[in-house]
């Protein structure tokens, strides 16, 4: 029974600390999404357009994969920013790949809209302070890279515990002794 509380404590205390982080994203997000907005852009047209100012030219999957985005989303986005004409698509030799280019308005666009957003993420993040954000840095890394293989083994184990809780339970009972004696 303790192992089963126990879990549901671990349970508790991982919804809140998601809610925590998914709440604070949200609110960061309002305020930048105010601010792109001046520049006639969302959060996720400016993400894009940065990608492509840091990395250059990319395909639609790679994309997609980057944001973690569904490709249905990813396809969405870069047709609307084509239709601003601050992206064009180009046809590889393989037709099935398309790369996505900045155009020259894309580029004045982003290099206008990059420092200015920048200098609003960084007075977001002076909420924290340098050792802070570097410990934020190391936690959202290892969130976005885990592992469920730690949960499912924890579950095993509780698992097994539980049956080794009943297995004792059992003999005792069989052995005509009430679990308020076994216990004692």
């Amino acid at each position: 029974m303790a192992s089963y509380e126990m879990q549901v404590r671990k349970t508790q205390r991982a919804v809140t600390a998601h809610e925590s982080l998914v709440f604070a994203a949200q609110a960061l997000d309002v305020i930048q999404s105010h601010q792109l907005n001046s520049f006639g852009l969302t959060l996720s047209q400016y993400r894009v357009l940065e990608a492509l100012l840091q990395a250059g030219p990319m395909n639609q999957a790679k994309l997609s994969v980057r944001f973690f985005w569904v490709q249905s989303n990813t396809h969405f986005v870069v047709r609307k920013l084509e239709a601003q004409g601050l992206v064009r698509k180009a046809r590889e030799k393989d037709k099935r790949a398309t790369t996505i280019h900045l155009t020259p308005e894309g580029k004045a666009l982003i290099a206008e809209a990059f420092p200015l957003h920048a200098m609003l993420v960084r007075a977001q993040m002076s909420a924290l302070d340098y050792r802070e954000q570097e410990v934020l840095f190391r936690l959202c890394l290892k969130l976005s890279q885990g592992d469920p293989s730690n949960f499912i083994r924890e579950i095993v184990k509780m698992a097994r515990n539980d049956a080794e809780e009943t297995a004792e339970v059992s003999t005792s009972h069989s052995r005509g002794i009430t679990p308020n004696r076994a216990m004692s």
